[in-house]
């Protein structure tokens, strides 16, 4: 039997792509705690090799050092 795909999901509040439902849980606590401290929650600094973006260039530097090897 084929094993089934891996099921990806996005956050709807940044647009980050995370593995799945329990992680997009975990992820949207730090959007609450970022409304909680006055923060902005919207990502604007997008991926060059997937679909994730972040809202600061040092979010969006760590994610190249950490997903892409970069």
């Amino acid at each position: 039997m084929a094993a089934s795909p891996p099921t990806s999901v996005t956050c709807p509040v940044c647009g980050v792509v995370l593995s799945n439902e329990m992680e997009l849980g975990e992820h949207k606590e730090v959007h609450a705690e970022q409304r909680a401290e006055g923060e902005s929650t919207t990502a604007i600094h997008g991926c060059a090799f997937c679909p994730a973006k972040f809202r600061t260039p040092e979010e969006l530097r760590d994610h190249h050092r950490v997903a892409h090897n970069r």
